[in-house]
């Protein structure tokens, strides 16, 4: 692919070309000062952009994703040009339509990515641009990964995962009816029919005993002291529950069959469960990236975090003060998606997502061992922990357990402008 110190943006004659203007900063001590780097010294990386100060993690996630793709590098310096006498044009998009936003080619001290020129520049446009003239708005969230796609790449952006659990309260069937736990909040009889014939295989007798035990306090207590307690219902954690409430053995073991065999649950990490939610996340990441086995056409890709409780907070350590979990993952972050991997490890298949953070640090690694004494003596674990790099896979139980939302975007316009 073609490469230029200066960048490789093509304006039509016909362009109008909208001069911007420095963005408004935070402090009265952030100055531009204007530089005389190149550009791009070298092809863009995804290791060239570091966040700074600012919290516009949805844009630089965005910019991450987009240069994994194979034509990557080349779509980012086809967006900018350098044009002389001291000044920088950057194509993004509003609607669909590309707008040429001329800048100053001047940075600012001590605000924004820690990065090479071309990243701080395309921030300083989108500050310029979509967020009213301000760097401060442009990092006061609000903007998520789906609005980045569209400012850099003209397309739509596509949600698979959507401020919506994996992990469902009312435990739901293959057809996505209402069972188990929270049937018996609505009383209506069909429900009930199909909930003996579904989970009980029509006996009557097994049913019976399910209908005697069930209550909406049992029900209650489960939710309160089990889902609140792990942030994800896990089949273990509803095995041990079930064994602990007094129900009927053989109840008890053709519910927990049913909920095996259709993936209802997922299991405790390292146990390679998952539930069939879950699976289709995975799956629906893996065919975006590598969509009918043709990696050249893969889709760039953003997650986001959930806002994690102050209980598994450590302190403030994110390059624009977001708080981190003790296991390394930033809460309210927006990460760029790399891939997935499988594995097998001591008998057991797992699922991982690749994630790259913005902040070019702050990642997860896992430990591996035995557990040598107590209660899990003898027993295998795997744990996430912190570590300093950037780019690390996430087992699937964990991703799904933190993150709310997945973004895909789409290079369809851009590629055809070109």
């Amino acid at each position: 692919m073609a490469h230029h110190k200066d960048g490789l943006l093509t304006i039509p004659a016909s362009a109008q070309i909208v001069a911007c203007g420095n963005p408004s900063t935070p402090a009265w001590n952030d100055f531009h000062h204007r530089t005389f780097k190149d550009l791009f010294p070298s092809p863009p990386s995804a290791y060239d952009v570091r966040q700074g100060g600012i919290g516009d993690c949805w844009l630089l996630s965005a910019l991450i994703s987009i240069l994994e793709l194979p034509n990557g590098p080349d779509l980012i310096e086809r967006s900018m040009k350098d044009v002389g006498l001291g000044s920088v044009v950057v194509r993004l998009y509003k609607g669909g339509v590309p707008h040429y936003v001329k800048i100053s080619k001047s940075v600012v001290s001590g605000l924004g990515a820690h990065s090479f020129v071309w990243v701080k520049l395309i921030e300083k446009a989108a500050a310029a641009l979509h967020g009213s003239s301000s760097y401060e708005n442009l990092g006061k969230g609000g903007v998520n990964a789906d609005k980045a796609f569209g400012m850099l790449l003209g397309a739509q952006a596509t949600a698979i995962l959507n401020n919506a659990d994996v992990d469902d309260v009312a435990f739901l069937n293959t057809k996505g009816e209402a069972c188990l736990m929270a049937c018996f909040a609505n009383s209506k009889p069909d429900i009930k029919a199909k909930i003996e014939t579904m989970v009980f295989e029509d006996d009557a007798t097994l049913f019976n005993h399910w209908t005697n035990w069930w209550t909406q306090t049992r029900f209650g207590n489960w939710y309160a002291n089990d889902y609140s307690l792990h942030r994800q219902y896990k089949y273990e954690h509803f095995e041990e529950f079930l064994k602990k409430s007094g129900l009927h053995a053989g109840t008890r073991d053709q519910i927990l069959s049913w909920a095996a065999k259709n993936s209802i649950l997922p299991g405790k990490r390292s146990s390679g469960v998952y539930s069939r939610k879950q699976l289709e996340v995975f799956y629906a990441i893996r065919n975006l990236c590598l969509p009918k086995g043709d990696p050249s056409k893969r889709d760039p890709i953003v997650a986001e975090t959930k806002p994690f409780g102050k209980s598994i907070m450590t302190k403030n350590l994110g390059t624009a003060g977001e708080g981190i979990a003790s296991m390394g993952l930033v809460r309210d972050h927006c990460y760029a998606v790399l891939g997935v991997e499988e594995t097998h490890e001591h008998g057991v298949d797992l699922c991982w997502i690749k994630l790259h953070n913005p902040h070019n640090m702050n990642g997860v690694k896992y430990e591996r061992g035995v557990h040598a004494s107590g209660l899990k003596a003898g027993k295998r674990y795997l744990r996430p922990v912190p570590c300093a790099q950037p780019r690390f896979v996430l087992e699937l139980g964990d991703f799904t357990k933190n993150f709310e939302t997945v973004t895909h975007g789409s290079t369809k316009l851009i590629v055809g402008e070109e």
